[in-house]
């Protein structure tokens, strides 16, 4: 971890996230799913089929599990999860089959940084190689 990131609690990492991704509108909800049974829905995603839309994160939670409400905090965090999954497909040249196999890995992202902490998704995880690997082995 950088120098800059040793200073930083998760706390002030997930604030930014909250403060940045959450809408001001948006409330805190109050039978919010999360914790274990947050990580376990997210585990029992189905994995996206090669003629599936590449769906979000979020958006896959609201197809397979309509009215879950989140917590300010889980929200923010899959809300950066999917956006930094979406920059690399943008960033990338990848067979629209690949990318559904990309975004399966957010989902598990989001995991890691639920159990782990949110540095967990900064440090090397092999769920980021193998990623890293798709995209070499996969770009044109």
């Amino acid at each position: 971890m950088s120098k800059a990131l040793a200073n930083v609690s998760t706390e002030q990492i997930l604030g930014a996230f909250v403060h940045h991704y959450t809408p001001p509108d948006r409330a805190a909800k109050r039978n919010a799913v999360e914790g274990g049974a947050l990580i376990e829905t997210l585990r029992t995603l189905p994995a996206l089929s090669t003629e599936d839309q590449v769906d979000t994160v979020h958006v896959q939670l609201q197809k397979h599990h309509p009215g879950l409400s989140l917590t300010n905090n889980d929200h923010a965090l899959i809300s950066f999860v999917d956006d930094a999954f979406t920059e690399i497909l943008k960033r990338t040249d990848l067979d629209f089959k690949v990318e559904s196999y990309v975004r399966d890995l957010a989902p598990h992202v989001v995991v890691i940084a639920l159990e782990e902490g949110i540095e967990a998704i900064t440090r090397e995880q092999e769920i980021l190689s193998l990623l890293d690997t798709i995209m070499r082995e996969c770009i044109g």
